[in-house]
């Protein structure tokens, strides 16, 4: 037989060492989806038991984390999250070790295997701490087509309509699912349109994304603006929500590139390494992306949702960094608007 790869025998060697550790500790968004991408891993390599936490916002993690490391607990491995938020709070925190070089499978670092190339996966400035691996429009709006008819609201201006007033339910404009779209829509129709959404049309706020979903799916609102595809399916197999569906709104849309990052410090670091070179596989992006039902930026893996796949549109890229001030300007105008300074 040819003698293995350098890579072939770093690969076998760092899978018994990650199962001698037995574990690995992974954060994830809310959502059951996220859960089978995991179990997915699991299956991959009997013997290595993942620990898993879901947080509904980057906001949730940051206090955790840090509470933890004051009193020298060392509890997480890896995030598989939008990075946008982590790298903010976190990063001044010196929480994260480089990803760039615990990546090492040829078949990963391929840049052909990738839209866009392997290198555009990098979404913080330095290039090294988080690694974007979707390729995925969010449709920020979502509707039950049980109350609003087909063709109804074309734009961002059909929401204004006076008679969608008080009935469009919203993730907190002051967290993440709630300012990215409202940049899109301040960029393209200006300021006034974010009043004229947030304040004059009365929409009701909850940072508890289910919440947001299982309202519109019962038809308690209409609208609903939130990320809905983690936690829709869960409603669907119960055969409930089958009418409801995303409106296609370039003003409000946007890429938000969710990706894997690294702890430091972390509790087992050769299951870490091991989870994060198989989760860039095209084994690992079509479990997970399967499992979720989004597009992987992997060209080998199926597309899953041919909706949300980016065209020649120009979206906001919320988590790459060079974004983070136009963001920031946004989030300010909008925290105004709905009564909050601090």
């Amino acid at each position: 037989p040819a003698a293995k790869a350098a890579w072939e025998k770093e690969w076998e060697e760092l899978v018994v060492a990650a199962k001698k550790e037995g574990k690995v500790a992974v954060i994830t968004n809310t959502g059951v989806s996220y859960r089978k991408g995991l179990e997915a891993f699991q299956a991959a390599f009997p013997g290595i038991e993942v620990e898993h936490q879901a947080f509904a916002s980057a906001s949730l993690i940051a206090p955790k984390v840090l509470q933890e490391r004051k009193g020298n607990v060392y509890s997480v491995d890896v995030a598989q999250f939008a990075p946008a938020l982590l790298i903010r709070l976190l990063r001044p925190e010196g929480v994260f070790d480089p990803i760039r070089p615990v990546i090492f499978r040829p078949d990963v670092l391929d840049d052909n295997a990738w839209f866009n190339g392997y290198e555009r996966g990098f979404v913080d400035l330095d290039r090294k701490l988080a690694f974007a691996h979707e390729h995925q429009v969010n449709r920020a709006f979502w509707v039950n087509g049980d109350l609003v008819k087909d063709g109804e609201i074309k734009s961002v201006k059909d929401l204004l309509d006076p008679k969608w007033k008080g009935k469009i339910f919203m993730a907190d404009v002051r967290a993440g699912d709630g300012y990215l779209p409202m940049t899109g829509i301040k960029e393209a129709l200006g300021e006034a349109a974010l009043k004229q959404i947030i304040v004059d049309q009365e929409a009701v706020f909850s940072r508890e994304r289910r919440q947001i979903i299982e309202a519109v799916v019962r038809g308690r609102y209409p609208i609903g603006m939130a990320v809905f595809d983690a936690i829709l399916p869960e409603f669907q197999e119960q055969g409930l929500g089958k009418n409801v569906k995303p409106l296609v709104l370039p003003e409000a849309d946007y890429i938000p590139a969710e990706g894997v990052l690294l702890f430091n410090k972390a509790p087992h670091p050769n299951a870490a390494k091991l989870f994060i070179n198989w989760f860039l596989t095209k084994e690992g992006q079509t479990a997970v992306n399967t499992g979720l039902k989004r597009n992987s930026r992997r060209k080998d893996v199926p597309i899953q949702d041919p909706a949300t796949a980016p065209g020649t549109a120009k979206y906001l890229e919320s988590s790459r960094e060079e974004n983070y001030a136009k963001i920031d300007a946004v989030r300010a105008v909008i925290e105004k608007l709905a009564g909050v300074t601090n």
